[in-house]
């Protein structure tokens, strides 16, 4: 969702700290694409995430999870194996653990990410008008928008 924080909007999202996005992070830097079916229309939010000092807002997130949701942070098989054979047995054991152990709080691996965007790109696919809003603080507002029109995409076949 959507919060206020450290005097600026930003971003919750959940993930696990087994995820090769949190291990191999070079840098703070992150981006968010939400797509909307229905409308044909992509928001892209690019900007510095912050995984520690939000335990309010992480306890929160997990108690208005449903089961299925906890229960991915209780697998303890391969993640590089996780959909064959043997391994869906890991997967019905994480969610009986869960629902053992998922009303004491959030396991260890259990990140809160809070992306505060510093450039939200807006593109509609039905119409190809694009936006472009980049954080600014020399500006009244705080940002500065740049807007047009998107070229369609082409696909291309090499010459044989």
């Amino acid at each position: 969702g959507f919060a206020e924080r450290e005097g600026k909007t930003a971003i919750l999202f959940k993930t696990s700290k087994l995820s090769r996005k949190f291990q191999s992070a070079d840098n703070a830097n992150i981006e968010i694409c939400w797509w909307m079916e229905q409308t044909s229309v992509q928001f892209r939010f690019s900007g510095e995430v912050k995984y520690e000092g939000f335990d309010e807002d992480r306890a929160k997130l997990w108690n208005s999870l449903n089961s299925a949701a906890k229960g991915q942070f209780f697998y303890d098989g391969p993640l590089d194996d996780s959909i064959h054979g043997e391994q869906f047995k890991k997967e019905e054991a994480a969610m009986q653990k869960c629902t053992l152990e998922g009303e004491e709080g959030p396991p260890e691996n259990f990140a809160l990410g809070v992306l505060f965007p510093t450039e939200v790109d807006y593109l509609n696919l039905q119409t190809l008008e694009r936006r472009l809003y980049e954080a600014d603080a020399s500006v009244k507002e705080g940002w500065v928008l740049t807007q047009g029109f998107a070229p369609p995409v082409v696909s291309t076949v090499p010459p044989s």
